[in-house]
């Protein structure tokens, strides 16, 4: 008979099929940091990666005399652009199934949710602009605007070390140990990220840890430590055991896992400062992708690591069925 263990483990299974990669670029540094990691994963199947640009320009021009010029010089921007993208996605043309280039007009972060709509990616990989605290928190950056409303998982790049020393590696985890921090919660979301993780193949040289914070409020802290401290010690080795079950098909990928279990009042700062602690190369958490008024709603969890952790930070919405 099917063991609670088994129907995990059977609901963890990696899809099959080749990846659906997109990566936007601006060919800017945090662009190539994006690129490098994109390149590096360990897919367990050749993916499918679509290289985009999105070219700015206005769509009339802002003075009269340009109008007569404005279609040549629309045309030298998209020739241009184009074959930047093309120089951009030769790197991948030998380990993809196949490499797709794409020139879009207008707002940046809506053409790419449109790309990645129309191409029905499955993640998007992308650099982040915003390095400072302030930069960090400010609405409307491209990164934050496209992980926060695609309808598809989305890994914001951050550097963190892995490119130094790297050299001709061809495996991110071929410059050192990568570090990822996957925060799960009690709910399918939890299944997204470790379900998505489990398929790739990290092998030996990646170190990944599941935690869980148990969020516990003063009154409700001050509550449970009168009432029981045992009570609350069945509680953490509750989900100590239910992280042990989660980590089984992502030690099966070859990466060394080990569980946590916190405390704290905010999950999201939990989250960030255990990251900080473990120096993370990136956090990981699962997130529903629910619908809004906007398109897609990021958890306020998901939203608090994107914009305060300083490292990668991979939105798990899930591969398809």
């Amino acid at each position: 008979m099917p063991t609670a263990a088994d129907s995990v483990h059977d609901l963890l299974r990696p899809h099959p099929g080749a990846p659906r990669v997109l990566l936007p670029t601006d060919f800017a540094e945090d662009s190539a940091e994006a690129a490098w990691l994109a390149l590096r994963l360990p897919y367990r199947e050749a993916p499918e990666v679509t290289v985009m640009h999105v070219v700015t320009a206005p769509t009339q021009p802002t003075s009269v005399g340009l109008f007569a010029a404005w279609p040549d010089i629309m045309a030298k921007l998209h020739a241009d652009a184009a074959a930047s993208v093309a120089d951009a996605a030769e790197p991948f043309r030998p380990m993809a199934k196949f490499v797709r280039t794409q020139v879009r007009r207008g707002a940046v972060s809506d053409q790419i949710l449109a790309e990645a709509a129309s191409s029905h990616s499955e993640l998007i990989v992308m650099g982040a602009k915003g390095q400072s605290a302030v930069e960090r928190v400010l609405l409307g950056s491209v990164s934050d605007t496209v992980a926060t409303h695609a309808g598809c998982s989305a890994l914001v790049v951050r550097p963190t070390g892995l490119r130094d020393g790297a050299g001709a590696a061809t495996n991110v985890t071929d410059t050192h140990p990568l570090r990822a921090l996957v925060a799960v919660d009690e709910t399918d979301q939890a299944l997204r990220a470790v379900r998505e993780l489990a398929s790739y193949k990290w092998g030996r040289g990646a170190e990944i840890t599941l935690l869980h914070v148990m969020e516990m409020y003063v009154a409700m802290s001050k509550a449970m430590h009168e009432i029981d401290a045992e009570m609350l010690q069945e509680l953490k080795d509750a989900r100590i055991a239910d992280l042990e079950r989660l980590a089984e098909p992502l030690r099966e990928t070859g990466a060394s896992v080990t569980v946590d279990v916190r405390t704290g009042e905010r999950a999201g700062a939990e989250i960030v400062r255990r990251a900080k602690t473990c120096r993370a190369d990136v956090v990981a958490v699962g997130d529903r992708g629910r619908p809004s008024t906007f398109g897609v709603h990021l958890g306020s969890v998901s939203r608090h690591v994107l914009r305060h952790f300083g490292g990668s930070v991979w939105i798990c919405r899930g591969r398809r069925a």
